[in-house]
């Protein structure tokens, strides 16, 4: 729940009533008053203050004023953390072919990694580290086995393999395009 007043001043101390359990002894609820000092996130200050904003998000995608990809790899590694532990909650007690066609519905689906051109090497480490980890937890493998002997054991490909394929059907759809435009 976001309050309001966050959103209208940065860096502000206000009070902010706050329910105590234990009741009065008329048995009506008490509530206290508490200081909250309220700091937006950076990119709302750039907006407030009139600058260019840093970051920028645009249809689920992050664009930086540097144009790097390295915050849409972060945001990427968030969702897929964010599906994977979903689909482990939900699906902890089904067999190993509906696991498997749950994992490749939700967290192989990747639409924008073939678009990511500039990034750093340790961004890309810690997505392949994210997808591994995923991998491990949702199919009940402990944290030391052999990812090779998961990834056959499974069937599904590993995060280069992904890395790569994207890359290339995005290039060959780029090419075979006969709108001139796009050329």
């Amino acid at each position: 729940m976001t309050d309001k007043s966050c959103d209208v001043k940065p860096h502000t101390k206000y009070k902010r009533l706050k329910r105590v359990d234990s009741p009065s002894e008329n048995g009506q609820k008490q509530f206290k008053k508490i200081s909250v000092i309220c700091r937006p996130k950076d990119r709302y200050n750039d907006i407030l203050s009139g600058r260019q904003p840093r970051v920028f998000d645009t249809l689920g995608h992050i664009i930086t004023n540097e144009f790097s990809d390295d915050e849409d790899i972060r945001r990427e590694i968030r969702s897929m953390f964010v599906r994977c532990n979903h689909l482990i909650r939900r699906f902890y007690n089904c067999s190993k072919c509906v696991k498997l066609k749950l994992f490749q519905s939700f967290c192989l689906c990747f639409y924008d990694i073939a678009l990511w051109t500039s990034f750093s090497v340790s961004a890309v480490n810690k997505f392949r580290s994210c997808y591994n980890k995923c991998i491990k937890l949702f199919f009940g493998y402990r944290k030391y086995d052999s990812l090779t002997g998961v990834l056959l054991a499974t069937g599904l490909p590993g995060f280069d393999t992904i890395l790569y394929n994207a890359i290339f059907i995005f290039k060959c759809k780029w090419l075979s395009c006969g709108n001139i435009v796009v050329k």
